[in-house]
This record gives structure tokens, C-alpha cells and sequence, in this order.
């Protein structure tokens, strides 16, 4: 299912004392957080990654806030991002007992989307590379909720692309890696974690399957086609799949390795 070994995954965590496996998966759950965030695009990847957080909150009754972070984008051409991440949020919220989940929801406006900044501290630059607008916009956001409401650990869910044997192609170069890292897993001083940075999608689609929550993955959407030309021109329905991107092709690819529906 992943480039890499689920026992090499493993072996990058100090303990196992503040985690709980899916399918050999570690994911790291501190027994005395009270806050913490995911954020949550709409996408599988991340309302799966928040669908087994709060699932094992709910099994330890632990007294804890999930705050999903959600950051409305291109709201003139794909206006219908904002009514599946409601979705996802909605379906997510029928499990708030005991765990008390929260929404927060970030604005980037259009213009900014790929607006270069270069005005930044070059210690940003030289680590990242580069920053654009939604890339500020989008850290600044997550910082503000941090400490506006405590969060002791924030989660992302951003997996790897596909195998090349899979034949999807157009995938993004910060999603290949050729070595374990153990900051990107787990890292405590900046209260970050990644579990899904190992494994890819195909992985993620089976959880779905395994733990009977198809309604949930076919709630999300990771088609980033079909825009419009304004809201105006979009017809309030859930559109179809463009069936070009490679986030479509990402995701019909995983489904078809667990023989799921694209439905």
C-alpha cells in the first residue's frame, strides 16, 4: 500500500505510549491534550485523519476539543467548496459524544492563490523554498487558532503520491520521498504531526472500506476541476467529478486498488 515498510514507519516514534495503530498505523494521540486541531479541506485524506482522531477520543472518553480548520478557497469559481467541507463537518459532528468538536473557517481571497511573496523572512524562504499568498494566509491562520484556543497538537494529513506503477501522473514534488524523516511524522517542539506522510492514498481509501464509512468518503471531493466562471454560473448541486485532474485520477486510482465505487 506505501513506498515505505509500516515497521520502519514505526520505528521513528520514541514511544508508543501516547498512540493508538489503524491497520499498523501509528498515530500519536496524547492522552493529556484537551486541544487539537486538523485541518480539514473536504477531501478524504483529512476527514478520514479526523474521523479516526475523534473515534478514538470517543473509545478513551477523554475530555477533548477537535478544532477543524478549514480554509475557503476560490469561492468565485469553485463555490461549491464551501458546501462539502459543511458536509464533511456536518457528518463529523453527528460523532461529537463524547469529544466536542468545533469548525473554524479561514478566507483566502483569489488573488492571493498563487500571488508570490517575497517579502517574507528570509529564514521562510530558505526553508520553504518559496511562499505565496495562500501559503501565508493559510500558516498565519493555523498560528492565530493555536493560541487563541490552546492547541496542544495540530494534524495534517497530506499523503504520498501514487507509485509510478500506478500511471498517475501530474502528482506534486513535495509529495515524493525517498527517505523516512522523523520531524515530518512527529514533531513536538513545533506541536505538528503528519501520520499519513508516509503512506498513500490507496491506504486511506481502505480505511474507508474497512470501517464501513463509504457515506463519509463519498462525501468529500478532491476534484479541483470544473471551475465556473462566477457563482452565478454554478447550479447549488455537488458537481460531478471532471475525471482529468490528478487529484481525480489520484483518487479513482486508490478506489479502484480496493475495489470501491467512484461513485
Amino acid at each position: 500500500m506505501s513506498y515505505f515498510d509500516m515497521k520502519d514507519i514505526v520505528k521513528q516514534y520514541d514511544t508508543t505510549d501516547n498512540m493508538f495503530v489503524v491497520d499498523g498505523l501509528p498515530i500519536h494521540l496524547d492522552y493529556s491534550h484537551s486541544n487539537i486541531s486538523v485541518d480539514l479541506s473536504g477531501g478524504a485524506d483529512s476527514a478520514l485523519l479526523a474521523y479516526l482522531l475523534i473515534s478514538e477520543l470517543n473509545k478513551r472518553k477523554q475530555k477533548c476539543t477537535v478544532h477543524l480548520i478549514t480554509h475557503r478557497r476560490l469561492w468565485n469559481t469553485r463555490p461549491w467548496q464551501k458546501m462539502i467541507a459543511e458536509n464533511v463537518f456536518e457528518w463529523l459532528r453527528d460523532m461529537s459524544n463524547p469529544t466536542t468538536i468545533v469548525r473554524h473557517t479561514n478566507f483566502i481571497p483569489p488573488l492571493l492563490e498563487m500571488a508570490e511573496i517575497k517579502d517574507v523572512d528570509p529564514n521562510i524562504i530558505e526553508y520553504y523554498g518559496h511562499r505565496t499568498g495562500e501559503c501565508l494566509c493559510i500558516d498565519g491562520f493555523r498560528d492565530m487558532i493555536m493560541s487563541d484556543y490552546g492547541i496542544d497538537m495540530r494534524y495534517n494529513a497530506t499523503t504520498l503520491n501514487p507509485p509510478l506503477s500506478s500511471k498517475v501522473e501530474g502528482g506534486m514534488s513535495v509529495r515524493d520521498r525517498t527517505e523516512i524523516k522523523k520531524l515530518d511524522l512527529l514533531d513536538p517542539m513545533e506541536k505538528e504531526t503528519n501520520p499519513f506522510f508516509y503512506i498513500d492514498k490507496s491506504w486511506v481509501i481502505k480505511q474507508y472500506k474497512d470501517n464501513n464509512i463509504l457515506d463519509l468518503l463519498y462525501t468529500t471531493r478532491s476534484c479541483e476541476g470544473g471551475d465556473v466562471e462566477s457563482p452565478a454560473d454554478w447550479n447549488g448541486e455537488r458537481p460531478d467529478d471532471c475525471g482529468y485532474c490528478f487529484w481525480c485520477n489520484e483518487r479513482h486510482w486508490a478506489m479502484d486498488e480496493n475495489n470501491v465505487d467512484h461513485c
